[in-house]
This record gives C-alpha cells, structure tokens and sequence, in this order.
C-alpha cells in the first residue's frame, strides 16, 4: 500500500517518502517485538506464567504485536481472570 501510494516510477526520489511511511507504520511494531523477543531470556518459571495467561485463544496478529494490546484482547484476557 505504501509503495502504491508512495513512489513515482518517474521520480527516484520518492523512495524517501516510501521508506519513511512504511517505516513509521512499522516502528511500534517492531519495537514491541523487540520486547516479545526479550522475554524469551527471562527464568523459566516467568515465561511459563506468561504463557499460561496467554494460552489459548489469545487473537493476536501475528505481523501486529500491538495487538495484545488491543481493547478487545484485553477485555478477552481480564475476562479470564474474573471467574
């Protein structure tokens, strides 16, 4: 999308333009993954607590970390721990 919306096949130099717009659609994205990654060196008792409260069902994109994040996964998650 940002290719198609960005670049000018005529005009090299709005591949700038190109570059930033994907890059700043992407950035919180990467950096939460960069965060999810991080866990993965925590104790094991730590990770399989994490784990445990995300199992199941958890509705998270695979290519949009914030997802987790999102009202409608947290909703579904606290829900868990209302019972």
């Amino acid at each position: 999308d940002h290719a198609a919306r960005e670049i000018d096949p005529d005009r090299p130099t709005t591949l700038a333009a190109y570059e930033r717009a994907w890059r700043d659609d992407l950035e919180r994205e990467q950096e939460l993954g960069r965060w999810i990654r991080r866990a993965y060196s925590l104790p094991e008792p730590v990770q399989r607590l994490g784990l445990g409260a995300l199992s199941g069902e958890i509705g998270v994109h695979m290519d949009r970390p914030t997802s987790l994040v999102s009202p409608t996964h947290l909703k579904a998650l606290l829900s868990r721990f209302r019972r």
